[in-house]
């Protein structure tokens, strides 16, 4: 008989206790993931304290799914797009990956659809005159600072990535699901037309501004110049 079968046959006689004692014992002669022994915890202790956390640390819970959604990124999106390779360089970038085809060079930028309460939330939801059937995103970085002027450092410039991907795992369920846009048609910020504006309202299915491939971003980014707008006026009443 097929080993296969066979095992999938000897578990349909356990019950659920006994499947619950082979699996751990299989998770002790096998582990689940290498880094187990290199930080000296099982997964389900890293689980357990991350489930902590999610109730008693909200701020952490919510960086740290913003780091889920970043390097996901890379292996969900990227290692399924043809021609591009990943190019990032290591270093504290304003943005989260670089792709080359060999000619032309792109940024992409990470960021999680804005939730509350575990909801994703609309965009009126996040600033008054957007509108309610729409998502939104919070383009900015997550701790503060001053420059040398003493300005704030919080805010993004535009020019500082390309492609705005939002990971839009608050409303689907799915890590690997992104809305895309570009940088340069995102809504500047009315008191200083250099900076992006703290939330931008990003569509709950694609349309001239925002799409869920990218591919089709990358389209947009290669035609951009020749496409000069702002996505501003399509979402204000």
């Amino acid at each position: 008989m097929n080993e296969n079968l066979h095992i999938q046959n000897f578990l349909q006689t356990l019950s659920e206790e006994g499947k619950r004692v082979l699996f751990e014992q299989l998770k002790i002669e096998i582990g689940i993931h290498p880094l187990e022994s290199e930080i000296g915890l099982s997964g389900d202790a890293v689980l357990s304290a991350i489930q902590k956390m999610r109730a008693e640390a909200p701020l952490t819970w919510r960086m740290l799914r913003g780091v889920l959604a970043e390097t996901t990124y890379g292996v969900n999106v990227l290692t399924k797009i043809v021609g591009w390779s990943d190019i990032t360089p290591v270093g504290d970038l304003p943005y989260d990956y670089l792709i080359t085809n060999g000619t032309v060079n792109i940024r992409i930028h990470i960021k999680l659809q804005r939730s509350k309460d575990f909801v994703a939330m609309t965009a009126n939801q996040a600033r008054k005159g957007f509108r309610n059937d729409m998502y939104v995103v919070e383009t900015q970085k997550t701790r503060g600072g001053k420059d040398e002027l003493g300005s704030d450092t919080r805010p993004y410039r535009f020019n500082e990535f390309d492609i705005l991907a939002v990971c839009m795992q608050p409303s689907t369920g799915k890590w690997d699901d992104y809305m895309y846009s570009l940088d340069k048609w995102l809504i500047p910020d009315p008191k200083n037309s250099n900076l992006l504006l703290k939330f931008q309202p990003v569509a709950m299915i694609p349309n001239n501004d925002w799409t869920d491939s990218l591919e089709t971003a990358i389209s947009w980014f290669m035609e951009a110049n020749a496409q000069p707008k702002t996505i501003a006026w399509s979402y204000l009443p």
